[in-house]
C-alpha cells in the first residue's frame, strides 16, 4: 500500500465527531478533546466555539449539550447520527446522557454550610429550569431538619423585568436573618448576589455567605470578594460523554443511559470564610481544632484548656450549637478534611491519615469505612476515576 493510500485508510478509521454545545465551556471542550486524542477521533469543534450551525456537516457522531435553543436541537436530530447529550434540560428528547448529579451538588452545598454552623439558608437562581430545581431540592432536603429558616429566591420567568428581579433580590438580602448561607445555582448567579451585597453594604461573608457551582476561575477569582464554589467536574462530564459515544460508535447496544457525575468537593474562598456559630467560646474551640488538625495528640481537653472551661461545659456548648459533643465535631472536621483531600489530591492514604491526625493509615482506613461504608481508596476511585 502506498503512503497516500495508508493516509486515506488511517483517516477513514478516525470517527468524525462534532462538538455541538448550546452553551460553551472550555473545560467541557477539554474533556472531550482529551478523549478524542486518545481514541483517534477527528473532532470538529467549530460549532462549539463560534456557535454557528454547520449545515451540511457529515460525520459519525455528536457530543452535544442541548438547551432550549431549538435550532441546535433540530440540527442535531436532523443529522441522523448517534449523539450523546450532556444536559438534562431537554429530557423531552430521547438520548443517552451524561449529566451532573445536581441533587448531590445541592447536598454538597448543604453539608458544607452545616459544618460551618449556619442555621439560616437561602437558594438563589436566575432561572427556574430543571438544573436549578434539582440543585435546590438537594440543598433544601439536606438542611430542612437543621435549619431555623429556609428561603427560595428563585427568579421565575414570569416575575417581570430584570430591574424588578434585581430589586426583589436586594429586598431579600436586606430582610434575611443573619448570618445567612446562600447557595447559588451557578457561579454567574453567585456573582449577581455578591454584587448586590457590595452595592448595598451587606458584608460578605460576615452577614451573608455565598457559594456558587462550577468553580470557574475566570469568575471566582475576578471578584472583589473571591467566590467559593462547588467543584462540578465539567471536564469529566465531557470526557465521560465522549466515552459513552465511543461505545455507541463501536456497536454497543445502549437503550438508555443517564450517567451522573458527582461533584468533587468545594473550593473555599473568601465569600464563605466564616464560622456561623453564636457562641464565642465555640468559635474559638473550632478555630483551635482546625489549626491543630494534623496534631495526633490534640484532643477536646486541649480545646477546653484553651477556652478556659471544663470539657463538660464545652460539650454542653457544642450540643447547643451542633447537637453533638466537641469530640464528635473534632472527628467530623477530620473526616471532612480527609474526604476533601481524597477528592482533590493524589497524595497517598498514609499522608492523608497523618494530615488529619490519625496515628496510622490502618486506623484511618478502619474509621473511614465505619463512618461512610467504604474504604478511603474506594471513595477516591468513585470520585476521580475516568481513564480511557
Amino acid at each position: 500500500m502506498s503512503i497516500k493510500s495508508e493516509l486515506i485508510h488511517e483517516r477513514s478509521d478516525s470517527p468524525r465527531v462534532l462538538l455541538a454545545l448550546s452553551r460553551y465551556d472550555h473545560r467541557t471542550h477539554r474533556g472531550v478533546a482529551n478523549f478524542a486524542a486518545k481514541h483517534n477521533w477527528h473532532l470538529n469543534c467549530e460549532m462549539a466555539i463560534t456557535g454557528n450551525i454547520p449545515h451540511g456537516w457529515q460525520g459519525d457522531g455528536i457530543v452535544s449539550l442541548l438547551t432550549h435553543d431549538n435550532s441546535v436541537v433540530d440540527f442535531v436530530l436532523e443529522t441522523g447520527v448517534p449523539f450523546v447529550d450532556l444536559s438534562i434540560l431537554r429530557e423531552d428528547i430521547m438520548a443517552p446522557r451524561v449529566t451532573a448529579d445536581n441533587h448531590m451538588i445541592g447536598k454538597t452545598a448543604a453539608h458544607y454550610y452545616l459544618a460551618k454552623g449556619y442555621k439560616h439558608f437561602a437558594f438563589f437562581s436566575t432561572t427556574d429550569d430543571k438544573v436549578a430545581s434539582e440543585r435546590k431540592v438537594g440543598f433544601f432536603s439536606a438542611i430542612e431538619s437543621k435549619a431555623l429558616s429556609i428561603s427560595d429566591w428563585t427568579m421565575r420567568n414570569t416575575q417581570g423585568s430584570w430591574a424588578d428581579k434585581s430589586m426583589k433580590l436586594v429586598q431579600h438580602l436586606k430582610n434575611t436573618s443573619t448570618p445567612t448561607a446562600i447557595m447559588a445555582t451557578r457561579d454567574l448567579d453567585a456573582s449577581i448576589v455578591l454584587e448586590a451585597c457590595i452595592n448595598n453594604n451587606i458584608q460578605v461573608p460576615e452577614q451573608v455567605a455565598i457559594l456558587g457551582v462550577d468553580n470557574n476561575d475566570l469568575i471566582a477569582n475576578s471578584l472583589q470578594v473571591p467566590l467559593s464554589s462547588i467543584n462540578h467536574n465539567v471536564e469529566r462530564l465531557g470526557y465521560e460523554g465522549a466515552k459513552l459515544l465511543q461505545r455507541i460508535l463501536t456497536g454497543e447496544s445502549i437503550q438508555s443511559s443517564n450517567q451522573k457525575i458527582v461533584p468533587s468537593g468545594v473550593t473555599s474562598r473568601r465569600s464563605t470564610d466564616n464560622l456561623a456559630v453564636n457562641d464565642a467560646v465555640v468559635r474559638v474551640a473550632l478555630s483551635e481544632m482546625l489549626n491543630n488538625l494534623s496534631n495526633r495528640y490534640y484532643c477536646v481537653e486541649s480545646a477546653s484548656d484553651t477556652c478556659g472551661i471544663t470539657r463538660r461545659t464545652l460539650d454542653a456548648k457544642f450540643r447547643q450549637e451542633f447537637g453533638h459533643t466537641a469530640h464528635t465535631e473534632l472527628l467530623n472536621i477530620r473526616m471532612r478534611f480527609a474526604k476533601n483531600e481524597l477528592i482533590k489530591s493524589v497524595i497517598p492514604l498514609y499522608e492523608i491519615a497523618s494530615l488529619c491526625g490519625f496515628n496510622s493509615a490502618q486506623y484511618f482506613n478502619h474509621f473511614f469505612k465505619r463512618q461512610f461504608g467504604m474504604t478511603p481508596l474506594a471513595f477516591r476511585k468513585q470520585h476521580l476515576s475516568f481513564d480511557g
